[in-house]
């Protein structure tokens, strides 16, 4: 029995030694395990369909400045006949009584 319980502690030492070798391994090359193939691919998957959401959020938002700038411009040219306006009709109505 002391034979079997030599080669138990020699089995379990060597079992010890590779789980170290093995958590080493998984360590440097984390995100490179084939069991974490699946896990990236999701990953980027999920991360591909937010940079679509947010292209197309930032294109509705460029859109919606645009229609904003125009709207001002139209609102300032506006602003700026009415401002004359009052000038020109005082001007024009002031001599003819």
């Amino acid at each position: 029995t002391e034979f079997f319980r030599d080669q138990l502690e020699v089995a379990k030492s060597e079992i010890d030694e590779i789980d170290r070798r093995l958590t080493a391994l998984r360590i440097r090359n984390a995100g490179q395990m084939p069991d974490q193939a699946d896990a990236l691919l999701n990953r980027i998957n999920t991360l591909e369909t937010s940079i679509q959401s947010i292209n197309s959020s930032l294109n509705r938002v460029n859109q919606e400045k645009l229609q904003l700038e125009t709207n001002l411009r139209f609102l300032r040219q506006q602003a700026t006949e009415a401002a004359n306006a009052p000038a020109s009709a005082a001007g024009g109505t002031g001599g003819g009584a």
